[in-house]
């Protein structure tokens, strides 16, 4: 016979518990009756009365045209014991719907019922990296499903993104791969790993491949160690590994010698909060698109000219791998699959938008 699971368990004893209560209250009944019918002369005391006596009248609920009290000293201490377990039972319920309730609200806060986002990123891994990876990504419209499996780091990210309905934390084991299922990975875009050791993040990645190859994910890792890069490439894995180290000491050096240089670009990559704030986007060049198939040169000035939005280079995709053009000639093509990108406001991505007829960001 196979072992019962804990939730199997806790219906078996509550069931069993209702059980036994009941069993004892139709004892009572049925002892209060035949004292009450028989020990005082009395006949008028049927087995409804008695019944009626034991489940309504300790919680105060008894019809006054109903006899309401015993007449027998066996009846008066079934009664007392039909008062204090009346009592008691009503104590019993309301705490229980209280532990239910709280229970409740503990397993939906660590996400155990659930996401229904979609398109959206799973953040495997917390820390103020991550944090800071979310806040960008909430202001680009992109949902985050948040993996941690510290229990205490749940209330510092609500705290941290309260009444962002976004983002969605889930406590759950790294190892336990069937919860991710909970974070609503089969329609995730990413997933972006990010735990405290490099070693980790591999395994972690060669894992989730193993286990989740037919949703054919891309993975974005942060790498702490840049010398560990290149053990991040790995055959048919679609993953793009980014050493923090190159990134910071690359803005670092340039506020060194070019401060306002550094201070634009760190603006450029950041997301625009604001309708004045400029960023770097790009967008996928669909089939409907209307500069699929024209030049480079063409799309520039149209964007220019009638949204303020400045191309700055082409993103080729083919058969998995990338080729990134840089300020490309005006003769280059555009091609559909192609991502385009470009200088925008806060204002003007919401033109660019609408102009491509999809949303920023692009995947390979």
């Amino acid at each position: 016979m196979p072992e019962l699971t804990s939730h199997q368990k806790r219906i078996l004893r509550y069931t069993s518990g209702a059980l036994g209560v009941l069993g004892f209250y139709i004892f009572l009944v049925y002892t209060y009756f035949h004292f009450e019918s028989f020990g005082s002369g009395q006949s008028e005391i049927g087995l409804g009365e008695a019944a009626w006596y034991v489940f309504l009248n300790p919680t105060g609920l008894g019809d006054t045209g109903t006899k309401l009290f015993p007449a027998t000293v066996p009846g008066k201490l079934i009664g007392v014991v039909f008062a204090l377990s009346g009592l008691s039972l009503i104590g019993l319920f309301v705490g229980k719907v209280t532990d239910m309730f709280n229970e409740y609200r503990e397993h939906r806060k660590l996400g155990h019922y659930g996401t229904d986002i979609e398109n959206h990123v799973v953040i495997i891994g917390w820390d103020r990296f991550s944090r800071k990876v979310v806040r960008q990504l909430i202001l680009s419209g992109v949902s985050v499903a948040v993996v941690t499996d510290v229990k205490e780091e749940v209330d510092l990210i609500y705290e941290e993104f309260s009444g962002e309905e976004d983002v969605f934390v889930l406590y759950a084991d790294y190892e336990e791969y069937d919860q991710f299922a909970l974070a609503n990975i089969d329609s995730a875009q990413q997933v972006f790993l990010n735990r405290r050791a490099d070693t980790d993040t591999l395994i972690t990645l060669l894992n989730f491949h193993n286990h989740f190859e037919d949703l054919d994910l891309k993975y974005v890792v942060r790498v702490k160690n840049e010398e560990l890069i290149e053990a991040f490439e790995v055959e048919d894995i679609r993953v793009e590994a980014v050493s923090t180290f190159d990134v910071a000491s690359a803005l670092i050096s340039s506020h060194i010698f070019e401060p306002d240089v550094a201070t634009f670009g760190k603006d450029l990559i950041a997301s625009a909060a604001t309708e004045d704030d400029y960023e770097i986007q790009q967008f996928l060049v669909t089939d409907e698109n209307p500069w699929a198939g024209s030049s480079f040169g063409k799309l520039y000035w149209e964007l220019y000219e009638n949204y303020e939005i400045i191309p700055i280079g082409l993103g080729k995709r083919e058969k998995g791998s990338r080729e990134l053009l840089e300020l490309p000639e005006d003769d280059a093509p555009v091609e559909v699959g192609d991502y385009v990108i470009m200088i925008v406001s806060g204002d003007s991505a919401m033109s660019a938008e609408k102009t491509f007829g999809v949303k920023e960001g692009g995947y390979f």
